[in-house]
């Protein structure tokens, strides 16, 4: 199914009960495609589960190296490296 970027904005709770019940909606602009509404495959429900997991392993290892690294942060090290080798 396509439907203009008018079309999905006007009745979104429509197309996404659509997308629920498995329909796939071609969001166009000026006739061209530009977007996919799709349903949630169980694929991507475990992915959002395995990334938050991740996302907080990661936190809790920023903490457990709160205060055991010292000196500017990586990025600020990096940035004045770059500026250095320009000059």
């Amino acid at each position: 199914m396509h439907a203009s970027i008018r079309a999905v904005k006007d009745r979104f709770s429509e197309f996404v009960r659509l997308a629920r019940r498995g329909e796939e909606i071609i969001v166009t602009s000026h006739d061209k495609p530009v977007a996919k509404l799709v349903p949630v495959s169980p694929q991507d429900i475990e992915r959002t589960t395995s990334r938050q997991a991740l996302l907080d392993e990661l936190e809790e290892l920023r903490g457990s190296l709160a205060g055991r690294c010292s000196g500017l942060p990586l990025s600020q090290t990096v940035i004045d490296l770059r500026k250095g080798a320009r000059y």
